[in-house]
């Protein structure tokens, strides 16, 4: 008969009570409820380097297109507008006010005004070479260079000086 009071007394303490699954939901909301104001209160600004990473995204694509299709691709630029396009007629894409972009490519490569800067993506994986500086007003900084010779556009991140 001990047995059977034994047994009982340990079903009893294998399982939690209302209290403690109360308490654990309290903290756990807590917990969740500061995490979710300090990410609420993060800014969701678009910094240089995730300008550069979409921009080196299109350019890679602008590079793949010229060797799949077979003929030159035309990535344009226009630093005054803080935008650049690829596709030729595509929607373009437009910086944040807060940045600025530059970009030295040889100068056939500048419409007359030189507004537009044009880089040249050719069927064989070269490209008419470039440098493309994006910049905020707090300094940081990111750049995408696209070398002439493999027309591979690789990112460098950091802060001027």
């Amino acid at each position: 008969m001990t047995t059977g009071v034994a047994r009982r007394d340990r079903e009893a303490e294998a399982g939690f009570t209302l209290v403690e699954f109360l308490v654990t939901f309290a903290i756990l909301a807590v917990v969740l409820g500061s995490v979710g104001t300090t990410l609420a209160r993060r800014e969701n600004r678009i910094t240089p380097l995730m300008s550069a990473e979409t921009l080196q995204s299109m350019l890679f694509r602008a590079r793949s297109d010229a060797i799949l299709k077979g003929r030159n691709t035309l990535f344009s630029l226009n630093a005054g507008a803080k935008q650049y396009v690829y596709p030729a007629g595509a929607q373009p894409i437009q910086l944040p006010d807060d940045q600025e972009i530059r970009m030295i490519a040889g100068s056939e490569f500048v419409s007359p005004d030189g507004s537009t800067y044009y880089l040249v993506f050719r069927p064989d994986g070269s490209s008419s070479g470039a440098e493309i500086l994006l910049r905020n007003g707090a300094g940081t900084e990111a750049r995408v260079e696209v070398n002439w010779l493999t027309g591979l556009p690789r990112m460098r991140v950091g802060t001027s000086q």
